[in-house]
């Protein structure tokens, strides 16, 4: 038996991403949306959850809770395609994962460079892709500091690109470029009324910036 966030999985169950996804159904509230370290551990990035996991809503939601012993919430500003659906799980994308943990860890260690690294080789992200939604944002707080330690991320992926061959996406449990993510026509963000057309399991959400500033 291994430990799937507060379940265990038998040692002959592959851990992969719907693995997980099902752990963290029973263990955050539906109406959260996973994001920074829950996410990355979700897309096969850290080996163990992180306690509590780190969820959070859309500001504009009527919705307001509290944090607690299980999770801890916060409100934020979602843009368009910040948030997927992974095996009935919300989670914010790729891209808005690894900007929100650039902006707001208090600590950027080499372990969570790495995991940004791991997350990010085979997904066809580069570091201009995640620039050009940083730089127009004006007045988002940590920006430079963002934009600083993504350079550190990014250094680390090319100085190993000529060494092995990222395993198999099977193998890593980790999300794959070739998972199916469909687009979503929008969100209704005060009743969490979700329309989504699924293709493999996975959902984009898109919602209507409040302000333009997508990231927030």
């Amino acid at each position: 038996m291994f430990a799937v966030d507060e379940e265990y999985a038998s040692v002959a169950e592959p851990e992969t991403v719907l693995l997980r996804a099902q752990a963290a159904l029973r263990s955050t509230p539906r109406w959260g949306i996973l994001e920074r370290r829950s996410a990355l551990w979700l897309y096969g990035a850290l080996g163990r959850a992180p306690t509590p996991h780190q969820v959070c809503v859309e500001a504009q939601s009527s919705r307001r809770a509290s944090s607690s012993h299980d999770f801890e919430i916060r409100e934020v500003v979602l843009g368009a395609g910040d948030v997927v659906l992974v095996g009935g799980v919300a989670v914010t994308s790729l891209i808005r994962t690894v900007i929100d943990i650039a902006r707001t860890a208090q600590t950027f260690e080499s372990t969570t460079v790495a995991a940004l690294a791991a997350l990010l080789v085979t997904s066809g992200v580069s570091f201009d892709d995640i620039a050009s939604r940083l730089r127009p944002a004006r007045g988002l707080p940590h920006k430079l500091v963002a934009l600083h330690r993504l350079r550190r991320v990014f250094d680390l992926i090319e100085a190993e690109e000529p060494e092995a061959q990222e395993p198999e996406a099977e193998a890593t449990g980790r999300l794959s470029p070739a998972d199916a993510v469909d687009v979503v026509d929008g969100v209704d963000a005060p009743h969490r009324v979700q329309y989504a057309v699924e293709v493999g399991g996975v959902t984009h959400f898109e919602d209507e910036p409040a302000d333009g500033q997508a990231v927030a």
